[in-house]
């Protein structure tokens, strides 16, 4: 699992509670990461390993979360805003 973004939405949000929630019934670990902004959101994303060695790949622990924000993010414009 990839990008979600969450606006406040419920069905971006509920996606992302599903992908969370599939993480957590596999015991597995998660990154979330926090890199760029807008004026009214921080772009978020959540990534799910899809198996031992894409969380190896991608550095994220076994269990648990790994969080990674961006100190100064460079702002950031989305279609259609």
């Amino acid at each position: 699992m990839d990008v979600l973004r969450l606006d406040g939405r419920p069905d971006r949000t509920s996606g992302a509670k599903v992908a969370y929630d599939t993480a957590l019934a596999r015991n597995i670990g998660i990154a979330f990461e926090g890199r760029c902004k807008t004026e009214r959101w921080t772009i978020c994303r959540l990534n799910i390993p899809f198996d031992d060695e894409d969380a190896r790949y991608r550095m994220i622990p076994q269990t648990g979360v790994k969080l990674a924000v961006t100190v100064e993010p460079l702002p950031t414009l989305l279609r259609g805003e």
